[in-house]
């Protein structure tokens, strides 16, 4: 009598928890967009880079085998040196779920299909990626975060 009872009990749980993950898949693909957050991407770009981030294509979830997003047509752009330094017809990076619940960011998989990368030394010795590249190496604000472990199996 009593494992019976234990044995609803687990049940019951694990169907709660298959339940609620359910939801939260369900809520993700219906009903939250990533391409209502474009604009918002190239701007948080255009704050910490001074550059332009052009998301010309569809940004789409990606949740099997493992969670993920593939992003369309994107390009990046110096707007002093009207250059566009990179270009991608198509890229997705995915996640391993279970390595997040820890704390671990584990990529899965980085996918980059026509990708184009514009690289040009001037005759003073700069480049064309000097401006973001001086950008992401002294950041304007100091900000603490957590230490994430990245691992990569497949690129």
């Amino acid at each position: 009598m009593i494992m019976k009872r234990v044995l609803l009990w687990l049940g019951a749980g694990l169907g709660v928890v298959v339940l609620s993950v359910s939801a939260v898949l369900a809520y993700v693909v219906f009903v939250l967009d990533p391409n209502d957050y474009k604009q918002e991407l190239a701007d948080v770009v255009k704050q910490k880079t001074d550059m332009d981030l052009a998301l010309k294509g569809d940004l789409a979830w990606q949740l099997w085998p493992s969670i993920g997003i593939r992003l369309g047509e994107t390009s990046l752009t110096d707007p002093v040196l009207k250059e566009t330094l990179a270009e991608v017809k198509q890229a997705a990076v995915s996640v391993e779920l279970l390595p997040l619940l820890s704390g671990r960011a584990s990529i899965d998989a980085v996918l980059v299909d026509g990708a184009a990368v514009r690289f040009v030394q001037y005759a003073d010795g700069r480049t064309s990626w000097d401006r973001l590249l001086e950008k992401l190496k002294s950041p304007d604000e100091e900000e603490q975060s957590e230490q994430v472990a990245f691992d990569i199996e497949k690129l």
